[in-house]
């Protein structure tokens, strides 16, 4: 019973503006961090962040066997310095070579999406459900279908 009285309270004082809250604005500015997720496992994560608007660049290099970049503009954001959510236009592509084994598999996607960006404090999730054209080279080259759902969790931080 004080565990389910713990957790309720907490998703109250979650949901609920403080008064400080109600009168930050949203960030300004450069901001850099880094998530897990697509469309390189482990991204860098680079922001510039006006108003209602930001400009977003998030990836990874890992060689030439595994890279990924996504470029996003905002198309809406609400809320205040501590929650925010947005909606995003964004782009990309994504490229992994398994070169282990005797016949290389190969992967490549490259995609236009719509991104939900959920940040509370510096914890952001950004689902993607993006559409594109790809394939995969295995024993079949098949085409890859749409639409694909990504996503990222991770932290960001302003300069």
């Amino acid at each position: 019973m004080t565990r389910m009285a713990l957790v309720l309270i907490s998703i109250f004082a979650f949901l609920t503006p403080s008064a400080a809250a109600a009168d930050e604005s949203l960030e300004q500015g450069h901001q850099l961090g880094f998530s897990l997720g697509t469309p390189a496992g482990l991204n860098a994560e680079y922001a510039y962040e006006f108003g209602r608007r930001a400009i977003s660049l998030s990836g990874g290099f890992y060689g030439v066997d595994f890279l990924g970049v996504q470029a996003g503009l905002t198309l809406e954001r609400s809320g205040n310095a501590r929650k925010a959510f947005s909606v995003n236009l964004v782009g990309g592509h994504i490229f992994v070579r398994d070169s282990n084994k005797s016949q290389p598999k190969r992967l490549s996607w490259s995609y236009g999406g719509l991104e939900t960006n959920l940040r509370y404090r510096r914890l952001f999730l950004a689902p993607v459900l993006s559409f594109g054209g790809g394939w995969r080279e295995d024993p079949y080259h098949r085409q890859l279908g749409n639409p694909v759902l990504l996503v990222r969790l991770g932290m960001i931080w302003p300069l």
